[in-house]
């Protein structure tokens, strides 16, 4: 078989790197059917005033819609999902990253995150945290990162709800203002709403410290104060607590990259060809 013969996306796959044991503890969707795009069927069906706007203008505003919104508009009519379909966010998610949204829609998170937010982090290829390549998404704030951060940044970390009253101060009210993951336990961004219902860290501190006064084990008051990033584990990696859902929050995820593509593929191209070469050979 010559290298002509094959598409870019299987070249891309054969020469991919994918270790099972990082893969498979993460969200992996095996099963998720990858959407067709159907010829606009020619008629009178229209968009009504949105029409009016200019296709810039309508592009930009359909980006900050999320997923979810999308699809539903895309099937009010023909124009619609022409509209939908014209979208390069929309378009280039559905061909390369079909399968995180389909993990955003079985987490109950892709109501969450506008369009363009998850194409921002697909043309992007840097951890959140650490700037380096980050091949992982991290769903709940649709942010790229990488294995290491995921074990190490407090950011990135997924915890109970019971942790979180423990952490920082809130009441289980207070926790139905913040997103949780369906089917992952997790509720998110729980320090900055802590922070905010008590006026200042120090008072969210001093009000974790006498609700806990006597209840918590030495480790899990070393949780705590790791988790709120008290100043004693402020720039060190030791004692970091272990993490009991990392991974439960993530997903493998593409990075494309237009300015790049085409050395990418020039690069895999060879590879590709060493390797058809020496199968040959033998």
């Amino acid at each position: 078989m010559d290298l002509d013969d094959y598409t870019t996306d299987v070249l891309i796959e054969r020469v991919s790197w994918r270790p099972r044991y990082i893969l498979n503890s993460m969200v992996t969707i095996r099963d998720a059917i990858r959407p067709v795009f159907v010829p606009r069927i020619p008629g009178s069906s229209n968009i009504g005033l949105l029409s009016t706007l200019p296709p810039e203008l309508l592009n930009i505003v359909f980006e900050l819609l999320d997923f979810w919104s999308l699809s539903r508009f895309a099937r009010v009519c023909h124009q619609g999902k022409a509209t939908v379909e014209s979208l390069p966010a929309y378009r280039d998610l559905i061909k390369h990253a079909f399968t995180t949204l389909a993990a955003f829609g079985r987490t109950e998170l892709i109501t969450f995150h506008s369009a363009a937010s998850i194409y921002t982090a697909l043309l992007s290829e840097k951890c959140v945290a650490c700037e380096q390549f980050a091949p992982f998404l991290f769903l709940p704030t649709s942010e790229r990162c990488c294995y290491e951060c995921l074990h190490r940044d407090r950011s990135l970390r997924v915890i109970s709800s019971g942790m979180v009253r423990k952490c920082f101060g809130l009441m289980p009210k207070d926790l139905r203002r913040i997103p949780s993951m369906l089917s992952i336990p997790g509720t998110y961004s729980a320090k900055a709403l802590g922070v905010a219902q008590h006026g200042s860290a120090e008072v969210m501190e001093h009000f974790v410290s006498l609700q806990n006064a006597g209840k918590l084990t030495t480790n899990e008051m070393h949780d705590v104060r790791w988790l709120t990033g008290h100043p004693s584990t402020i720039g060190s990696d030791a004692n970091v607590p272990a993490d009991r859902f990392c991974g439960m929050a993530s997903t493998g995820f593409p990075a494309f990259w237009k300015g790049y593509l085409p050395k990418v593929l020039r690069v895999t191209g060879w590879i590709m060809k060493g390797l058809i070469q020496q199968t040959t050979l033998q």
